[in-house]
């Protein structure tokens, strides 16, 4: 249980911060309390956490780990359909839940008893993806614990910040990233379990004095468009999940004027954090990746496994101790994945002539036309840089034999024609959409990314 002992030790040194969400409050020397308290009574190797409050589920999540229990957080708010999934597919003994207006711990009918390879996993997360085929990612202690040692090297939270965690800690970026780095440096933690509603989002940020924040950037571009004056009191805005675009940025800077933005690149399957973009680089080079973390080495090959050349498209691999132990009950996908220590991500992606990492996409996103190699991330960023788009997706079909390019835009724009006057404005003509559908939404998969068309 290093996990915990690191976690403990830090919460205690900060005893008097609290975690808080309504009028529910708590101090960090509370929270250990109840989290070694609750953990005496998980007799199980492995528990489901479903709790309608974040905050519960926060407390639950420690409990498990405070008792050297494997912890499988699923999302609420996602719909039945989500939490069921994840629960037949993690098959847990029990699950703890504050449906009953308190932590309870409910036994269920399990099809066999889990078995891990010693020792047993920190926690599974359960990641779709774009594709919406889940994937139970089994992270140890030594995963999680290497990958905060790397944010913290440079992400500057302290003791007088206070963290606002708005989205489920299923998420891999807000367990690592959001709540375990806040307690890691005694961080106030304001907890909102309730659906992402801007101006309610705002206001709370305003009220509780939010001075760091976790977000995507769409949902970041989302508050800014409700945002009028900018939120001031934000000093640190940690953005990642989904691709960064300029117009995004631009609107992301406009909101948050006096916020260190910094942007960072991960998956599920490194804990999840592999490289961060600097913030002092985000107005003059938002759609960067950045920097490996300093216990990550990153590769960009070609399909021949031979390293690409600087400025030269290839799949991003990834190495280092924070990478995942390997898929729940997969281990055929395990081994396709992870090939000689290395986590195949299945991004592509180059390295700039300035040393940088650069994300284009995923492999199976590219699209050749006419000849020529396509990424979505390309003609989106071209796009979005225009005022009038609030969101996009650009993705391949096939029509007559051949792939075409299809977009999906939601904006103020009148008519499908002023979209594709825009595309022709600044798109060359291999990239003009032959396709272009107006929407209102976009659908998402339950961790609230884009669903791809």
């Amino acid at each position: 249980m290093i996990l915990w002992n690191k976690l403990k030790a830090n919460m205690m040194r900060y005893r008097w911060a609290t975690v808080e969400e309504g009028e529910a409050v708590m101090t960090y020397e509370q929270l250990c309390v109840f989290a070694e308290r609750f953990g005496e009574r998980l007799t199980e190797s492995c528990y489901g956490i479903l709790c309608r409050s974040e905050m519960a589920a926060a407390m639950a999540l420690l409990a498990c780990v405070a008792a050297g229990k494997t912890a499988v957080p699923m999302p609420s708010r996602y719909g039945k359909e989500s939490y069921l999934s994840i629960l037949d597919r993690a098959d847990p003994p029990c699950v703890i839940t504050d449906c009953c207006g308190e932590l309870t711990i409910l036994p269920m009918e399990p099809k066999e008893e889990p078995v891990f390879s010693h020792p047993s996993p920190a926690v599974i997360l359960f990641t779709s993806g774009s594709t919406g085929v889940s994937k139970g990612v089994m992270l140890s202690e030594e995963n999680l614990l290497t990958n905060l040692r790397d944010i913290s090297s440079y992400f500057p939270v302290t003791e007088k910040d206070t963290v606002l965690i708005s989205r489920p800690i299923y998420h891999s970026s807000v367990l690592t990233g959001e709540l375990f780095t806040a307690l890691l440096h005694g961080c106030r933690i304001v907890f909102s379990s309730e659906a992402f509603q801007p101006s309610g989002m705002l206001r709370l940020m305003r009220e509780k004095g939010v001075t760091v924040f976790g977000t995507t950037p769409t949902l970041a571009a989302t508050l800014a468009r409700f945002c009028h004056g900018g939120v001031e009191g934000v000093r640190l805005l940690s953005i990642s999940g989904e691709r960064m675009t300029d117009g995004v940025a631009g609107r992301i800077r406009g909101a948050f004027p006096n916020a260190a933005v910094y942007c960072g690149y991960g998956l599920s399957e490194a804990s999840p954090r592999v490289a961060y973009l600097p913030p002092e680089l985000f107005d003059t080079d938002p759609t960067c990746t950045g920097v490996a973390l300093p216990s990550v080495r990153v590769r960009v090959v070609r399909p021949d496994g031979l390293d690409c050349e600087r400025g030269e498209v290839g799949e991003v691999l990834v190495k280092g101790a924070s990478v995942m132990r390997g898929y729940l009950g997969d281990p055929e996908r395990t081994a396709r994945v992870i090939r000689k220590g290395w986590l195949h991500t299945g991004d592509l992606g180059y390295i700039g002539k300035n040393g940088r990492l650069y994300i284009q996409g995923r492999a199976d996103d590219m699209i050749i036309r006419a000849g020529m190699n396509s990424y979505p991330a390309e003609i989106e960023n071209a796009l979005s840089a225009d005022e009038r788009v609030e969101e996009l997706a650009v993705y391949g079909y096939e029509e007559g034999g051949t792939q075409q390019i299809g977009l999906k835009i939601k904006g103020r724009f009148s008519s499908v024609e002023e979209v594709a006057r825009l595309c022709r404005a600044c798109l060359p003509a291999y990239q003009i959409p032959s396709r272009v559908e107006l929407v209102n939404e976009f659908p998402r998969t339950a961790s609230g990314k884009q669903r791809k068309p």
